[in-house]
């Protein structure tokens, strides 16, 4: 999947030429998030999360 990083400022009030006052977010393509949703279900299916993995949690997440 393609993804186009845009840095985030953290604190508009802060030093803005600071690297450390920016955060990445990574945007996906729309046929890439289309190919996820339609392959995730199968995924959840065969995939066994241990409880020590806290990503996200069951009906808490993206997805849910």
């Amino acid at each position: 999947m393609r993804t186009v990083v845009v840095p985030i400022v953290k604190n508009k009030t802060g030093d803005l030429s600071s690297s450390s006052n920016y955060r990445p977010i990574s945007l996906g393509t729309v046929i890439g998030k289309v190919l996820e949703r339609l392959i995730q279900p199968g995924l959840q299916d065969n995939l066994k999360i241990d409880d020590a993995q806290f990503g996200y949690p069951s009906k808490f997440g993206c997805f849910s």
